[in-house]
C-alpha cells in the first residue's frame, strides 16, 4: 500500500480526471459532481470508484518514482 502525506503535497497532485464524468452511466446526460446514490445502481458506482482509486494509485506510484529517480539522482551528483 502507498503511503503519501495528501495534505502536503495537494498542490503538487494534478488530477486531471473528472470523477464526474466517471460516475456518468449514460453519455446523454450531465451528471452532478455529488454523486446521488440512488440515481446509479451498485454496480456502476463500485465500477466508477474502482476507476477513481485505480488512477489515485496510479498516479500516485508515478509521481513516487519520479521521487526516488530525483533522489537518485542527487545522490550521483553529490
Amino acid at each position: 500500500m502507498l503511503s503519501w502525506d495528501f495534505e502536503s503535497h495537494i498542490d503538487e497532485v494534478e488530477f486531471e480526471f473528472n470523477v464526474g464524468a466517471l460516475l456518468d452511466t449514460s453519455s446523454s446526460k450531465e451528471v452532478n459532481p455529488i454523486v446521488n446514490s440512488q440515481q446509479l445502481d451498485y454496480e456502476n458506482a463500485c465500477n466508477a470508484l474502482n476507476k477513481v482509486s485505480m488512477e489515485i494509485e496510479v498516479r500516485l506510484f508515478r509521481r513516487n518514482n519520479k521521487i526516488k529517480s530525483l533522489e537518485k539522482e542527487i545522490e550521483e551528483n553529490n
